[in-house]
């Protein structure tokens, strides 16, 4: 710009970030519209920085430009992973599908469970089948319909992601993906059971809500240990958390992208939820099996504890 004046006008009318104005008497003065940004305030200071050591360096007889450039080099102490993103990417979508096929499969059974209570059905249906046959049928079939929908969504996004230049599709985002879908079958048959008793402990569907809301409770915590633990997952308590089932159902497909995990946790943290898994469906059936034919009002949590503890 020709002068002072003029570069104040141009900062005032937006035309400009910043202008850096060279008083007589060698003062330098950074002229902002607002609030000068950080990063370009830095930048102005760091030029008259090196434009005053310049200046002073002429004076003493010396030519700035025949001094050595300084040496600078970048060193990361964590090697960088190949196609990093591109796997959290699709294990952080494939537990948010996670938690969306248990939120609606698992409300599908518990639904599924009352209507059948409700309408007198179960009477007829438990003369001819066992309880347990019926909790099982209904688990696995929507759970097989929860399944495929999770596939589907899933290969189409990648193959979209392939076709448009996003993903790599590389042997480890597919393993990526396959680690999903094992966590996915562990986490839908753990809730899924446990819906099913919570929808077996009511006799109407206004009740339902009230009755499955500690797990509703706790399927938003494991959502939310997934996007929010993505940030920090070497933290003790990320490390932690992603041993406790059902938290490591969303926690470890995560780890395993990153790669922040080892062969002997995901083990130990598979067995874990299957542990988990065997207890909620060894709970769900006996409230199922002794609510099941109950009419009237909601049975309490006491009464399960009691329904949980019985020798029959």
């Amino acid at each position: 710009v020709p002068d002072a004046s003029a570069a104040r006008a141009q900062v005032a009318d937006g035309d400009l970030d910043a202008a850096l104005v060279v008083g007589s008497d060698g003062a330098y003065t950074a002229i902002s519209k607002n609030a000068m940004n950080p990063t370009v305030e830095g930048i102005l200071r760091g030029v008259s920085s090196q434009r005053a050591l310049s200046t002073a360096l002429e004076a003493k007889g010396v030519d700035a430009a025949t001094l050595p450039e300084p040496r600078f080099e970048t060193d990361r102490t964590q090697v960088t992973k190949p196609d990093e993103a591109q796997r959290v990417t699709v294990a952080l979508i494939g537990s948010v599908l996670l938690i969306m096929a248990i939120m609606m499969g698992g409300l599908m059974v518990a639904v599924g469970v009352v209507e059948e209570k409700s309408s007198r059905i179960v009477e007829l249906l438990l003369s001819t089948v066992r309880p347990l046959h019926l909790l099982w049928g209904k688990i696995l079939g929507i759970g097989a319909i929860s399944l495929g929908q999770i596939v589907l969504i899933g290969a189409t996004a990648m193959v979209a992601g392939k076709v448009t230049g996003l993903l790599t599709l590389t042997g480890t985002a597919a393993t990526v993906f396959a680690a999903v879908i094992a966590w996915f079958l562990l986490g839908f048959l753990f809730f899924a059971a446990l819906y099913a008793a919570t929808g077996a402990m009511v006799s109407r569907q206004e009740e339902l809500n009230s009755s499955s809301a500690p797990l509703t409770v706790l399927v938003m915590a494991v959502l939310y240990s997934g996007t929010f633990g993505i940030q920090a997952l070497d933290s003790p308590f990320i490390e932690t958390l992603s041993w406790i089932p059902p938290f490591s159902a969303v926690l470890m497909p995560i780890r395993i992208a990153t790669g922040d995990t080892d062969p002997a946790q995901v083990a130990g943290t598979f067995g874990l939820m299957i542990v988990a898994c065997l207890i909620a469906v060894w709970v769900a059936s006996r409230i199922y099996r002794h609510s099941i034919l109950r009419t009237g009002s909601r049975i309490r949590w006491r009464e399960v504890a009691g329904m949980v503890t019985a020798r029959k």
